[in-house]
């Protein structure tokens, strides 16, 4: 916690509540201070600002006021460092507001990771625009704009993980395997500049994942993500799955975007039953959408579950796919009503 414990300073009667925003003097002074921050080898890498803080209660009865770390701006090309502490009644939170320094000699984009251990971002009010790396068996919350205008992020293996609290984005997302991200939030990714970004790690949550581009830049989601319900919205992206479980079991749109280079593809193996792939995700929107089932062993029925009112109304390219459009495969025929049905090899 960033800030030493709060005192009540003001208190409702009769069921009121304390709203709105304040600025504090005590006996005339501010309370703020600059420190140099500077990581494990003694090499600064941020200016601090501590001063007075001024927050409501849980039940927005009291007004309590208490003085810590304020706002933390990372220097350009530096990386801010955090360890999350396994101490007795650390919560971990960093309030303070995170920024790229904007002084003289130190301007420029600055990153954040996290080390070790669980630490939550939590103001809304964060700008630095450096990639947030999570190493390793190290976990991240960001509350709601907490990842501020984040060039990447990145989770860097086995038991790295993201919980995305509240609505944030992000420029790029490159989540290796072993890794974990929990949807409690809508997380947009900015993806554009033809770099691909990737998640070979696992997706979880009620919340929905949107991949947004105007140059049709690549996302890759590899591997079953069968707790994620929260569904998907692509906009402009390409969005490439190998896996019939890869975008969870929510609503899936794909929507052109404004230069019309909205897409997804699934590159599948054969399934092992007989009676093939079923999508549990119902498509739908003007995108293109390309279902790949490779030869081999194995069956290559496909099946959507699109009810009615559902459909697609892009191009649906199939290769090597059997897929019928009897009357009792209702959810390939609403899948397909409005599309332009393209048949590949196979």
């Amino acid at each position: 916690d960033t800030y030493e414990q709060y005192v009540t300073i003001a208190q409702t009667t009769s069921g009121g509540t304390v709203t709105g925003t304040a600025s504090v003097t005590v006996n005339g002074h501010t309370g703020t201070e600059s420190v140099e921050i500077q990581g494990v080898d003694g090499t600064a890498v941020a200016d601090g600002t501590y001063g007075f803080n001024v927050q409501t209660s849980e039940d927005q009865t009291e007004l309590q006021l208490g003085y810590g770390l304020t706002e933390v701006a990372i220097y350009g090309g530096k990386t801010l460092v955090l360890q999350g502490s396994t101490e007795s009644g650390a919560d971990n939170v960093l309030q303070a507001v995170v920024t790229d320094s904007t002084a003289e000699g130190t301007s420029g984009s600055g990153g954040i990771r996290i080390a070790s251990g669980t630490v939550v971002l939590a103001s809304s009010k964060n700008a630095y625009t450096g990639a947030t790396q999570v190493a390793s068996g190290a976990t991240l919350a960001a509350e709601m704009g907490a990842l501020g205008d984040t060039s990447d992020l990145v989770l860097e293996g086995d038991g790295a993980t993201f919980e995305n609290r509240g609505e944030n984005t992000v420029f790029g997302i490159h989540a290796e395997s072993g890794s974990k991200i929990t949807l409690t939030g809508d997380l947009t990714a900015e993806i554009n500049g033809g770099t691909e970004s990737y998640i070979n790690g696992n997706v979880e949550g009620d919340e929905k994942l949107i991949a947004q581009s105007t140059d049709g830049t690549a996302l890759s989601i590899h591997g079953a993500n069968t707790d994620w319900h929260g569904g998907m919205k692509i906009d402009g992206a390409v969005v490439t799955a190998d896996d019939i479980a890869s975008l969870g079991s929510g609503d899936v749109t794909v929507e052109a975007g404004e230069n019309n280079t909205g897409a997804l593809t699934y590159n599948l193996e054969r399934a092992d039953s007989v009676d093939g792939y079923t999508l549990a995700n119902a498509l739908t929107g003007d995108g293109d959408v390309t279902i790949t089932i490779a030869e081999g062993e194995g069956s290559n029925v496909f099946a959507f579950s699109n009810e009615d009112g559902e459909h697609l109304t892009g191009r649906v390219t199939l290769n090597g796919v059997d897929l019928s459009l009897a009357e009792e495969d209702a959810g390939n025929r609403y899948a397909l009503a409005g599309s332009t049905l393209a048949l590949g090899a196979g």
